[in-house]
């Protein structure tokens, strides 16, 4: 909090790559875990949920493909009238 307040505090960018002490050891802590969870999970299962994101996020897009084109159809139809 100091260092927030001293506008002559001078930071290393290249170390924290603009990211405060806590938000380091708070990211260090989730890679830490994450690496743990992947040496403990087998491949089988951890391409699968990869698989089962991908196909969550394909089916959000076309969802939002299916909307915006029956969106401009009606705006089309009821231009027309």
């Amino acid at each position: 909090r100091q260092q927030v307040l001293n506008p002559d505090v001078v930071f290393d960018e290249n170390e924290f790559g603009f990211i405060t002490h806590e938000e380091n050891k708070i990211r260090a802590r989730i890679e830490k875990e994450m690496e743990m969870t992947l040496q403990n999970m087998h491949p089988v299962n951890y391409l699968d949920a990869i698989g089962e994101n991908i196909m969550d996020v394909g089916g959000t897009s076309s969802d939002l493909f299916e909307t915006m084109c029956i969106t401009l159809a009606t705006s089309v139809i009821l231009g027309a009238k």
